[in-house]
């Protein structure tokens, strides 16, 4: 009798030891990031006697005591599926949100040496010069303020395609994090299962790997497959990129441009490209940034730079310049390099100058409608130059890459719409990320309490665990009592 009864207090004793054991590991962890709070599951034990033909004849079975069944994790894990794809979009309009960003910081429209107003001052100092023509000084000020208009464009550009090029590499970048992840992930399934196999929890290895999940999902869109053995399969585009212990990583495949695509190894040399779309997350915020965004914007800065060059050397190269030198037609303004023996047409806002030729000497420049006497021109004649200025407010055929008519507007005008766009991009993007910030705040705030560890519920716990570990300890001293006067029945 004795020796049963000792055996149910032991069991007892060693179950709210492990429940205390199981309760401290909690409060240690409680700031721990990405700690999931753990219980310790207790069952009874099998009863005596087990039926059988040799079984002893009792009132009844007992019970023999108590045991801890498991230790689990508190997870919810379509909670965290949730999270998952928010944090997906998440990421993906933040890539784009910090480009965008940047694109407004590059244009500067909020100050003076904003382009806006860098063109003001170039249509103000031609009409200046239609009505001064035989002013050296406004002369030099129109070439001082175009020259000043070529730069801002080109430097524009330039840093429009540094953005792109950051963005290109960030993609690289992001392809050996995730590859990283990936490894690790594969890592911990081998460790995650061998303790899983052996009968036991592997809870803070699973939280290890759940971290690792978070961070990729922020970066690409993955679906993970759970197995029996706990361990996980993750699929990126369809194809498995971690197969149980193994990982298959991503690589870039850089085009002509130099553009990097993103595909999966498929080895010997063979890469599986992966649609931006299926990559989701941070990976298709950078395609969008780099490949429509900011592409998108140096285009339209092509436009505008092809376009007000277009217009201006038809005029410039009918008119007719101070000395009698130059007092001929067939003259650019605006040319495609700095070399002056080969002036080429501008293609490209990244090449856009003032011609050599003029800005040597300003009397070169052909603000004279007419020549004068002798074929030289007229003192006093800015009639040309006044029709360069009114640009300013003629509605012109702004034409792309391909020669086909994007827009029939107003150089200012084509402008102005191009950063009333790049406005209201921001504000979208950087609406959605306020947007999915609070939406991934409320469901981790969710996660919280289902999983965080409150340390007022386990100093509660602890102190039921605490007085029926005393209870069993109680009943040790009880049954020992018991069994001394059992023992000494036979001495008196």
């Amino acid at each position: 009798m004795s020796n049963f009864g000792l055996y149910v207090a032991m069991t007892g004793l060693f179950a709210q030891k492990k429940c205390i054991d199981v309760t401290a590991h909690n409060i240690a962890n409680a700031s721990t990031p990405g700690y999931t709070r753990q219980r310790a599951e207790l069952s009874t034990k099998d009863p005596w006697p087990v039926p059988g033909l040799n079984m002893p004849r009792e009132a009844g079975q007992l019970g023999t005591g108590v045991q801890v069944k498991t230790i689990e994790r508190i997870r919810d894990q379509f909670l965290d599926q949730q999270i998952r794809q928010q944090t997906l979009l998440e990421g993906e309009w933040e890539e784009r949100n910090n480009a965008l960003s940047q694109v407004e910081t590059i244009f500067m429209e909020l100050s003076d040496n904003g382009l806006n107003s860098v063109m003001d001052k170039f249509w103000d100092d031609w009409n200046q010069l239609s009505k001064f023509p035989d002013s050296s000084p406004v002369r030099t000020t129109v070439v001082e303020s175009s020259v000043t208009l070529a730069d801002t464009i080109r430097h524009t550009y330039s840093q429009l395609k540094t953005l792109q090029n950051d963005l290109n590499e960030q993609v690289r970048i992001k392809v050996d994090q995730t590859n990283s992840i990936l490894n690790q992930i594969a890592d911990l399934n081998k460790q995650i299962q061998t303790v899983s196999v052996s009968g036991l929890s592997p809870n803070d290895l699973l939280d290890r790997r759940d971290i690792l999940l978070d961070q990729l999902n922020s970066t690409v869109a993955a679906e993970v497959h759970i197995q029996g053995d706990q361990t996980v399969n993750v699929m990126i585009g369809g194809m498995n990129v971690v197969d149980g212990f193994k990982a298959t990583l991503l690589t870039t495949e850089a085009d002509a441009q130099g553009i990097y695509q993103v595909g999966v190894d498929l080895g010997k040399g063979n890469n599986a490209l992966v649609q931006w779309s299926d990559l989701g997350g941070e990976f298709q915020g950078l395609a969008e940034a780099r490949d429509n965004d900011v592409e998108g914007y140096m285009e339209a800065l092509d436009q505008l730079a092809v376009s007000l060059a277009r217009e201006v050397n038809k005029l410039h190269m009918d008119g007719y310049g101070l000395d009698g030198e130059t007092g001929i037609t067939g003259i650019p303004f605006f040319v495609g390099s700095e070399s002056a023996s080969e002036p080429d047409i501008v293609s490209s806002a990244s090449s856009i100058y003032i011609n050599p030729y003029l800005t040597a000497d300003p009397q070169r420049i052909a603000a004279a409608a007419s020549p004068g006497e002798d074929g030289k021109p007229a003192s006093g004649n800015g009639n040309n130059a006044l029709l360069i200025y009114q640009l300013r407010d003629q509605k012109i055929e702004i034409e792309n890459a391909a020669g086909e008519v994007v827009s029939t507007a107003t150089i200012n005008d084509f402008y102005k719409s191009m950063i009333s766009k790049l406005g209201v991009d921001a504000d979208q993007a950087e609406n959605m990320v306020i947007n999915q910030e609070a939406l991934v705040t409320q469901l981790n705030n969710r996660k919280e309490s289902i999983s965080g560890v409150s340390l007022d519920e386990e100093m509660t716990n602890m102190i039921q665990y605490q007085n029926a570990y005393m209870a069993a300890a109680k009943l040790v001293n009880v049954i020992d009592e018991m069994t001394r006067v059992l023992i000494n029945l036979g001495k008196e």
